[in-house]
Parts: C-alpha cells; structure tokens; sequence
C-alpha cells in the first residue's frame, strides 16, 4: 500500500540537510578559486563553453538557429541544446549575464544535488512508514558514487535530478489512473533533458513495470501497459519540440553506429569486472586518473552508496523474495552482463551511465531496512560486504598489472583511503548496537550523521582528485576571459583556433572544436581526411591547404610574433593572446572548376586540401548540373605542388562582397560575370535554404560544405537556417499540449 500523502515537514527538513551537504562540499572549491567552480577536462574544456555558447546563440539566432562558434558551423539546438534546452537550471543561468556562467556553475550545481535529494524523497516516501527514512535514503542517491564520479559531467546532474519523478509518477498513476497527467508530464520533462538519457530510462521503466506490476490478470496487465504506453507517448509529443529534432540529429551522429555484438560482448574481461566491483563497493573517483585497474576510463562505473554501501541491499536480498527483490537481483545481473548492458543503449555501447536508475533502488532498498531492522539480518550484509571489500584490496595489490610491472594499483595512498572510507562506514553502522543504552541516539540520527559526513566526505574528495589533475583555474579563466574578448575584423574569415574556450565564449567562429554533437556533415568532411574521432575534430591545419580553404586567416599565438604585423591583441590574468593575418580563401567565392568525389579520394589524404583549393567537389548525381557551369579537372591535371597562399590569393579576387553572418545564416552580395557555381565553407546541412534575389535556389553538397549554382549579373543572396524537425516538433508539441488539456477538461466533467 502506497503512502501517497506528502509530509512537507519532512520534505522540508530533507531539502535543507541536501542543501547543507551540497553547500559544504562545494562552498570550500569556489572560496579556493576565488568564487570560480571548475572541476577538470569535460567540465572545464566543454561544460561550461558549451553553456555559454548556448545563452549567446539564443539570444542571437534562436532555439533554431545556427552556432557559427561550433566548430565550423552547427545547429545550436542539435549541436549545444540537446542537454540543456530543456533544464530549468540552464533558463536560471539566462537570467544572468554568458559571462558569469563559471561564477554560477558551482550555486547551481548546489541547486541540482538538492532537487535530487527533494525529488527522490518523493518516490522513497512511497514505501515507508516513518519518512525521516526517506530523507535520509534521498541524501544517499543524491550524493552516490554515481553523482560523484559524474561530477565532471555537470549535465549528467539534471538527469539525476528528475529520474525518481517518473518512478514517483508511474507508481502513483498505476494506483490511480486521475493521476496519468503526472507520467505524462514527467516523461516530457526527461525527454526534454536529454534524450539520450531518456532511452535508458525508457529501457528500465520496462524491466521496472515487468518486476513492480506483472500480474497473470492479462487483461488488468494489458490495460495498466496500455495506460502507460498511451502516457508515454503523449509525453513524448509535449517534448517533440525538442526531442523531434534532437532524434533527427543523433541518427545521422556517427555516434549512434551500432556497435557489432560478439562473443567477446557476452562476459567481461577479467579486467572490466573488477572495474565494476570497484565501481559499486567502494567510493567513487577521478575517471581521467584512477587509482587502480584503469588509468583512466569515461564510462561512469560507480554506485556506491555513501557510508553504507551494499550491506542493506544484502540483507534484504537475504530476507525478502518479493518484487524489489527480484529488481535488485536483475539489476545485479544486468550490471556484469556486456550484452545486457548493452540494451540500456539500444546495443550501442556498454557504459554504465544507467547506474542512477539502480542507485535509486539501492537507496530505497536501504530504507526499507534501516525502517525495520529487527526483521533483517543487517549483519550478514555487512559482512558480505566487508568481505568482498577485503578480497578486492587484496587481488588488486597482489595481481599483476595489465600495463606496467607491478599491481594494478597506480595511486597507492588513494586506492587505500579508498578501502578504509568502505570499511569504515560499515564498521560505523556495526558500532550502533555496541552502544550503552543511555548514550545511544535514535537509530535514523545515527544514520542521517553518518551518511552525511561520508556524502561529503567522498563527493569533496572526487571534486579534489579531478581538480589535483589539471591547471589552475587562473589558466581557464584566463582563456575564457580573451575568448570573451576576441574579435574578427572581418566576419568572412575564421580564427585558426579550435579551443572551446577561445571560441565559445565571444561566439567567434574557429576551424574545430572539442564537442560530441557537431552538425553530421563536418564529420563527413573529416572523414575526407582518413579522420575519425567521436569528439576531437580533425587537426585541421595538418592537412597542407585544409586552413587556408576554410578562411582561418587570423592566426592565435600564445607569444609574441615579433615582426608580423598584428590585428588584435588580448589579454587576462596575465596571459597575452596576440592575433596576426596569413593569406586564406573567404568563406564565400566562385569556383573556377570542379572534381569529382570519387576522383578526390583517390589522392592521397595529405593532398586532398591542395586539390579542394584548386577545384571544387561534387558528387556524380549533381555533375550534370555543374559540368555545364563549370569545367572538369582530373586528378592529373590538379596544380598539387602550388602554394596554398597563392590558391587562396586567388579565391579572395573571387570574393562574395557585402558579406554579414549572424545565428539565421549569412548575407552577401554575387558579382558574377559568367553563370557559374559560388562555394561557401558552411557544413552542409538540411536544415539550410538559399534565397537568391528573394528566390529559393538548389543547394548541392560539395565535399560536404555548401555550392550554389548562380546566374550571371548582380544578385543578393542569403542562406537561412532553420534546425531540421523543429517545426514539425513545435506543431506536434501544440497538439499532444491541445489532447492532454482535452482528456483532463473530459475527466474534470465526468467526475464533478
């Protein structure tokens, strides 16, 4: 029997003790850093530019429009959006100036760890009789090892945040069908998160529902699927909005590439299952620098529950065969099963990312204990746990390395630290009987202190072994100060620069970036290069011709250039940026030949810049169209030995004029003498329409960058942009708004 009723004493007392811990464990980082939060790699390198960059891309160009400083040219939906756009602790941060965002990151991630503790006492509260329990199981998922080790992905935060708002929404509409607007809601509010995220937790509702809910009735079974379906679904369309688009976008993602199953998928390494042991009975730790079995590894193995770790979740195992058993079991299961894990991702890869979603069970596992512990064997799990602990140290500093001669232990003291924080909790939870009557508080104190110290405790130390590896946060700030400051003389040309923190954070347009989501086309283009990378753009000033092509005329140096004569110099926090110009093609002009794409790939990879500054590319579907522009050059007739500087000396003479930018596109001016075809080195995308003269016009895709067929005389031309799917979204997203108010305003009739 559900306790549906919502004690807001409780709730109240559970939100400020999250507040406290998040306030004392990040509050010493942002006195340190001098009012700054900054972790380390992802966080520092994308977080934080990315968010930045979204706030002045919306205000430039809208939800739809196009982010000139994302790499060389994405939507800003698609391409920043995705985790963002749909969080409310993303729309606090537009109501202060871009470039306070890393003087807010640290208040507002304050502010995520206490919705998580505020929205999971909701779902905890459902089960429990005393809700003091729940408040304190809620500060265990909110400060897990999962929170910790993902703390260098601020965005994972807002997921956590909302999760147990769905299982609190699907428990209460499935004991009271009044109440399917609360799915129906809050599955809109995890699509709109991060869609990503929202097939996991699409997966796991399923496995939930199977556990919590079967029954052989098939018929009550069926109609319970069905109402979920039906909220699902409708959910879906109130975020369609944003979810539409972002679907659209991550399928053309190389990123979304199925990886091939194996037998090798079916069991672990020796090496990955101890990884995962580690990850669920000991605290977390820095992925770019851990202290045992991997040097470093992104795929957020950890669980751990503060002070308490596994021992109750065993204890419960041990003495209840009942849904949530069965659950944890699968979970269990799940969690050393490649293959299985898999399927969290759709079969498209085997991270642990999903763990939140068992932290959440584990919390209320623990709960259910800790409220009646007089029917469990409490000490049969802490041993179990104490034991396993005591095995893994000791594999771990007797086996041998994988890497180097040695145990797989790399940072001794730490891997240690790690240990005793473990046992430690566990001996504290064993000291609460040996306690004389008198001195002894109430069981849910002890646990709350405990649970407390070691929230802090361990989420304080992760944010210290991720910072200990990385530059001061005078470095970054620096870079994000002469970023903000940063200007192009002229706006048809590029920086040669691929630093998100130069580029985001004053919306100047660089040649790459270091970001997961760019627009498809540009890792086509890189793939032109023999290039393939999931984050990191190709090097593009490696390729001889490859910057003078894309307009990175103005060159970024970190020490005087002495003679050469310099544009702009910056600087902050005593670092000096200075900027110079070279010879480079505009990012609009006429081409004066073409190639076929077949015939470029041919060349060698190191050559392939030098011939796309000579001619153009086209595919062979739209030859017929340009060959009657334009002539054909053949590989052998290509000039590959000329000097990039004189190419682009030469497209520069061909120039668009009157040339402007801005988030919907771009504005110029063709002065054409012949009829012929105008290369512009914007990644091509569907979402992009040209407008010669107020006309549309064909565009084609030359080397994955965009061609336009022009008549001859003096045209205007603009290409606009807007993100593929958005506006079917938005009209989905009035429709499903338009049926749920509907359905209640029929349901508000029938029932008075």
């Amino acid at each position: 029997m559900l306790n549906k009723s919502v004690d807001f004493k409780n709730l109240k007392r559970c939100v400020l003790l999250c507040a406290v811990l998040a306030f004392l464990t990040f509050i010493p980082f942002i006195v340190k850093d001098g009012g700054v939060f900054l972790v380390a790699s992802d966080f520092n390198d994308q977080q934080i530019p990315f968010a930045i960059s979204l706030h002045n891309n919306l205000l430039d160009g809208g939800i739809g429009g196009w982010a000139w400083d994302v790499d060389l040219g994405s939507s800003t939906l698609t391409s920043l959006g995705l985790s963002m756009i749909g969080t409310v602790f993303f729309w606090i941060s537009m109501l202060f100036p871009a470039r306070l965002y890393p003087w807010l990151v640290g208040w507002l991630f304050m502010l995520k760890y206490v919705a998580a503790g505020a929205a999971a006492y909701l779902y905890l509260s459902l089960f429990l009789r005393d809700r003091r329990y729940a408040a304190a199981a809620a500060v265990l998922y909110a400060f897990s090892g999962f929170s910790s080790i993902n703390v260098v992905y601020f965005l994972f935060h807002d997921v956590i945040a909302a999760f147990p708002l769905l299982l609190y929404a699907l428990e209460r509409t499935m004991d009271d069908r009044r109440c399917a607007w609360m799915l129906v809601l809050t599955m809109a509010l995890c699509a709109l998160i991060d869609c990503f995220f929202f097939v996991m937790e699409c997966v796991f509702l399923v496995l939930y529902f199977v556990f919590r809910f079967w029954t052989w009735d098939l018929r009550k079974l069926f109609g319970r699927a069905l109402l979920c379906l039906g909220c699902g679904l409708l959910g879906m369309g109130l975020s369609a909005l944003v979810l539409l688009p972002s679907v659209l976008d991550l399928l053309s993602n190389p990123r979304a590439g199925t990886n091939l199953l194996n037998i090798d998928a079916l069991v672990y390494e020796t090496r990955d299952f101890l990884d995962i042991v580690k990850g669920i009975f000991l605290p977390a730790e820095a992925m770019d620098d851990m202290n045992s079995i991997y040097h470093g590894r992104w795929l957020s193995t950890a669980c751990w529950l503060p002070l308490v770790g596994m021992s109750f979740v065993f204890a419960y195992l041990r003495g209840r065969r009942d849904w949530l058993s069965r659950l944890m079991w699968a979970m269990l299961i799940i969690s050393f099963s490649p293959l299985l894990t898999c399927s969290f991702l759709l079969f498209r890869g085997t991270y642990q990312r999903w763990w939140y979603m068992m932290v959440l069970i584990m919390a209320l596992i623990t709960a259910l204990v800790a409220e009646e512990r007089e029917q469990f064997d409490l000490r049969f799990g802490l041993r179990v746990n104490a034991a396993i602990v005591l095995v893994f140290c000791f594999l771990l500093l007797f086996l041998p390395s994988y890497e180097v001669e040695g145990s797989m232990v790399f940072h001794r003291v730490r891997f240690l630290a790690n240990i005793l924080i473990a046992l430690g909790g566990l001996g504290y939870i064993a000291l609460y009987p040996q306690l004389s009557e008198g001195k002894r508080p109430d069981y849910i104190r002890w646990l709350i202190w405990g649970v407390s110290a070691a929230a802090v405790l361990t989420t304080a130390s992760t944010i210290y072994c991720y910072q200990h590896s990385t530059k001061d946060a005078a470095y970054y700030m620096g870079l994000y100060e002469m970023g903000g400051q940063l200007e192009l003389p002229d706006e048809q040309y590029r920086l040669n620069a691929s630093d998100n923190k130069l580029l985001m954070t004053g919306q100047s347009a660089g040649i790459g970036s270091y970001i997961s989501t760019p627009c498809s086309s540009i890792r086509s283009f890189d793939l032109m290069f023999d290039w393939y990378h999931n984050v990191y753009s190709l090097n593009r000033t490696m390729i001889p011709g490859l910057q003078e092509l894309l307009g990175a005329k103005y060159r970024v140096h970190t020490e005087d250039p002495g003679d050469r004569p310099v544009v702009q110099t910056v600087s902050a926090r005593g670092t000096t940026l200075w900027v110079t110009e070279a010879e480079a093609c505009p990012i609009g002009f006429e081409a004066d030949s073409y190639l076929l794409y077949d015939e470029l790939m041919t060349l060698p990879a190191g050559q392939r810049g030098i011939a796309l500054l000579d001619s153009i590319v086209v595919d062979r579907e739209d030859e017929a169209l340009v060959s009657a522009l334009l002539p054909h050059k053949s590989p052998a007739e290509l000039e590959l030995d000329r000097a990039s500087a004189d190419y682009a000396a030469e497209c520069r003479a061909r120039a668009v004029s009157d040339f402007s930018r801005d988030g919907h596109g771009l504005r110029c001016t063709i002065s054409a003498e012949k009829d012929g075809v105008w290369y512009f080195s914007v990644p091509f995308d569907q979402g992009w329409t040209a407008l010669l003269d107020g006309a549309e016009v064909p565009i084609l895709s030359s080397g994955y960058m965009i061609a336009v067929p022009v008549g001859a005389g003096v045209h205007s031309f603009e290409l606009r942009y807007c993100t593929p799917g958005l506006q079917l979204g938005g009209w989905i997203s009035l429709a499903s708004l338009a049926l749920l108010g509907g359905l209640l305003f029929l349901r508000r009739r029938r029932h008075g």
